[in-house]
């Protein structure tokens, strides 16, 4: 096996690892299926926060059983089923349906906050992540062109989590909840795909500049 197979066969292996990082494609839609329902139901209910509810765990309740004939995990499942719960009890709590979205809000600005510092103290997250993944410890730190691409893949992320923050932090100060679910409703899966989409790009764009070195 020459370099470059080499070097194909890690590109492999790092997308591979992302994936396995965000649970795939079920995972993504075991974890975003109660909110996307929830959300669906709100607009279309005029703001309504408990038809919403319903709708979102009677369709978190159908892929679980779905799941369970399948026999995978419910991990993702309970994980969505925990965020649309602790975020419908807030917005009740405080009698303010915007908060419904309050806890997705916060979510963004740490994980933006945990990006973009990562980038600063130059151990970019999306590389520390794989290579964890990986076993490795802190070889792929002295490497320049690992820490290049994977700080080319952190800003990606750093990108994404403050576009949502800019969307939707002005639409929740103003308490235009219809606009505020459908912003979240775009900018949450296929965003999120786009992302991860993003994020194999750079890796392998990144990947035959090292065959040089």
């Amino acid at each position: 096996m020459n370099e470059n197979d080499d070097f194909i066969d890690e590109v492999s292996v790092d997308t591979k690892l992302i994936s396995s990082a965000i649970g795939g494609w079920q995972g993504v839609l075991d974890t975003s299926l109660a909110t996307t329902v929830f959300l669906v139901v709100f607009v279309a209910t005029g703001n309504s926060v408990k038809p919403a509810v319903v709708s979102a765990v009677g369709a978190g309740l159908v892929l679980a059983i779905i799941r369970l004939i399948q026999r995978r995990s419910l991990q993702q499942v309970l994980s969505g089923f925990v965020g649309v719960g602790l975020s419908a009890f807030l917005a009740s709590r405080t009698g303010h349906s915007q908060n419904f979205f309050l806890l997705g809000i916060i979510q963004n600005a740490v994980y933006f906050a945990l990006c973009l510092v990562s980038l600063l103290v130059k151990r970019p997250l999306v590389g520390y992540m794989i290579e964890r993944f990986k076993g490795t410890k802190a070889d792929w730190r002295s490497a320049h062109l690992n820490a290049h691409k994977y700080s080319a893949a952190t800003w990606i992320w750093v990108a994404i989590f403050a576009l949502r923050l800019l969307v939707t932090v002005p639409l929740y100060l103003s308490t235009h909840t219809a606009w505020l679910a459908t912003a979240k409703l775009i900018l949450g899966t296929p965003l999120y795909a786009f992302g991860v989409y993003l994020t194999f790009l750079v890796i392998k764009a990144q990947a035959p500049q090292e065959t040089e070195s």
